[in-house]
This record gives structure tokens, sequence and C-alpha cells, in this order.
């Protein structure tokens, strides 16, 4: 184990680490967080892994019975790959781990719970593709439950946490998620907001319609159940990177763009609003569908002497019916087509040098000849000290 440990580079400990708090991670999700420049490289990377080191497994992802890709219920959506016993110790001892975990409790037991697991790490990839992991931090279910003492019972995909900060509790509802689930995932809100401990939640939905559905529940609630939060998100899915955006701040800017003048951040007894403009309006974001903003809105709205005063902007024409409809009619609305796009390269990892590998290669002449005067120039005796030198450096210069 220790020979498989030591010609493990840095990236292949950072892929067993993030499958061991992961569980597991699709190959277009290793490609996107780890191998930007080259699937190729990717692929055999991975059958190195799994064929020559033995420390992960590939698992496969079937498609949906009956759905476009699969409706013979053989087709295949993707492979994934989980750590095997000898990955879970080498990512434990890379870390300074007991070793207490099992590979079988590891991995995903069945194909709803790994496919539900590769949709939640599409949060992960996407702080990692944006370029946003030295502000925030992507804390898996079962080290969130650990290190804040949550009960084991919740259905907690993670959390996001801007550094320093209290973490923004992630639910995550999946595709055809009945109404008992939905209110299963409500009721575990209300929990944890009654415990008061945090703040900031958001249920991710995977589909429009369970979105819908989501809002819908949350709605039907009488106010006196409603969660008390700072920030409760209802929120499609595929919107989750106005989210991370919205936890590192950078927002702002945008807004800023779009709006073409400069913001400044609320005062103390207008916080519900963040920003406002130079002319005393106030902005309201429905970017993240944050219903206790949106109720903070409607509030506003309908006291009397409203003044016309609040711009709210939205990126998703879906988040406006949270609002009501009178209240619509008297908004200024500002569509924001930005939308944030990953970096083309967000993680870059340098190849690792090999010392002590024997290299031959032939100099021509002209250029021997070169090196003979370098070498004269620099008080060398050889000008295989020379190269030798050069090559320690990582660099030629003739």
């Amino acid at each position: 184990m220790a020979d498989n440990l030591s010609n493990l580079t840095k990236r292949d400990k950072d892929i067993l680490v993030t499958l061991y708090h992961n569980r597991t991670l699709t190959i277009n999700q290793i490609y996107r967080m780890f191998f930007p420049r080259s699937l190729e490289y990717c692929y055999s990377r991975l059958k190195k892994l799994e064929k020559v080191f033995g420390v992960i497994n590939g698992k496969v992802l079937k498609a949906p019975l009956g759905s476009r890709d699969n409706p013979a219920g053989t087709g295949i959506e993707a492979k994934c790959y989980v750590l095997t016993e000898k990955g879970i110790r080498l990512a434990e001892k890379s870390q300074g781990l007991p070793q207490t975990r099992q590979a079988c409790y590891n991995a995903p037991s069945d194909q709803s719970k790994l496919r539900l697991q590769t949709k939640i790490n599409d949060v992960l990839v996407a702080v990692v593709e944006h370029g946003l992991s030295q502000e925030l931090e992507w804390i898996d279910s079962r080290t969130l439950k650990e290190q804040y003492s949550l009960s084991r019972n919740l259905y907690l995909a993670g959390a996001v946490a801007k550094r320093g900060k209290d973490p923004n509790l992630l639910w995550y509802l999946p595709e055809h998620s009945t109404e008992r689930a939905i209110t299963n995932i409500f009721n575990q809100v209300s929990t944890v907001a009654d415990e008061g401990r945090h703040q900031n939640i958001a249920v991710l939905c995977e589909t429009t319609d369970v979105w819908k559905n989501a809002i819908k529940h949350y709605k039907s609630l009488p106010s006196h159940s409603q969660p008390i939060l700072n920030r409760l998100s209802i929120i499609h899915a595929k919107d989750v990177p106005y989210l991370l955006w919205h936890e590192s701040d950078r927002m702002k800017q945008v807004l800023e763009e779009e709006l073409e003048q400069d913001l400044t951040s609320a005062e103390y007894g207008e916080r519900r609003f963040r920003y406002t403009t130079k002319e005393g309006k106030k902005i309201a974001e429905l970017f993240i569908s944050d219903v206790r903003h949106v109720r903070q809105i409607n509030h506003y709205v309908v006291q009397p002497g409203y003044e016309d005063d609040l711009i709210v902007c939205y990126c998703n024409p879906d988040y406006l019916e949270v609002l009501d409809q009178p209240v619509l009619d008297k908004l200024e609305l500002r569509f924001v087509g930005f939308r944030p796009q990953p970096l083309l390269e967000p993680v870059v990892y340098e190849r690792e040098w090999k010392r002590n590998r024997r290299v031959s290669f032939t100099i021509p002449e002209e250029v021997y000849s070169k090196l003979q005067k370098e070498v004269e120039n620099r008080g060398l005796d050889t000008v295989e000290e020379f190269i030798k030198e050069m090559i320690e450096r990582k660099t030629v210069e003739i």
C-alpha cells in the first residue's frame, strides 16, 4: 500500500478524498473537476486507478426505464466510480483520519441512491467549475451532521458555506418527488429552523413540476407553521450557480452592470433589500427564489403609501409566480439575462516532476557548440552538468 500511495499524484489523491466524502462521481464530473484540459487523459488515468492501483471501482448508472434514452430499460446513463477498500484506506491515510469506514457503506447501495448522489454532487462540481473553491466550501452530508451535531435522520444533501460563516443547508427533491416526500422535507426544514442554529436553507428541485409542487406546499402552510429563517430558497437545481454567486457576493457587480449604475448596501432598517440606487430605489433579487424575501416584498408593496420605489430583478420567469398578482402589477420588473458561466480551466494541476528517471537524447552539433560556450561562461566543467542544472530548474536557456 505504501508503494501505491507514493506513486499516486496529488490529483489522484484529491480524487480519492473527494470520493471518500461524496461517495461517488461520474466520469463527466471527475473530468470537469480534475481534468478540464483532456477528457482522453481523464479516461486513461481513471482506468489506471481502477485496473493498476485498484483504488476505485466502476459502477454503471442505468438510464431510467421508459426514458427517451432508455425505452427498453437497457440503456446506460453514466459510468460512476466509487472507492474500493484499498482506496478507502489510502484516502484516510492521506487525510490522517482513523481507519473506520468500509467501502460497502461508503458507496451508494442501489440505483436510486446512486442517481440522487450524482445529482447532489453537481453542486460540488459547480463550486469548483465556477472558481469558487477559495471562497466557498462544500460540506457533504455526513461531515455536516457530525460537525454541527445534526440528526442522522435528516435527508440533508449537504451545505455550501462561505469561509468562516454559517453554512447554507441544502435539501434535494429529485424528479417524481411525491407530495409526501415534499411534506417530509419541509417538516425537516421546520425542525432545523425551530432549533435556531441555522438561518439559511435552500431546497433544490430537479424539475419545474417538483419546484411548483414545493412552492404550492409552502404557500399552503399557515403563516405560523412556515419556517422562520433568514433565508429559505426553493430553487431550480439548474439555477444553483446563482445561489453560489449569491453566497460569494458576486451578484452586486452583475446588478450594477444590468442597471448601469452603482449600488450601495441598504441601511440597517432596510436589510430585507440588499442594495439601493443613487435615486433611493430599493433592489430586490429573485435569483435564488427566496420565499422569505418574497413575503417581505409582498408586505412592503401592499403597505399604504407605497411609492413605487422597488425594482425586482429576476433571472427565471417561474420565480415571479411566487409573488401575488396585485403586487406584480405595482412592481418595476427587470429581467437579468446574465447567467454565471464556469471557468474554462478552474483547477490546474502541474505535471509532477519524476526524479531518478534516466533520459537519453541526441544533441545536434551546432547546439552542442552553443552549450559548450555557455558552460565556459558559467564556469561549469561539462555540458552534462549544465544540462542537469537546466533540468532541475525545469527550463532550458541557451
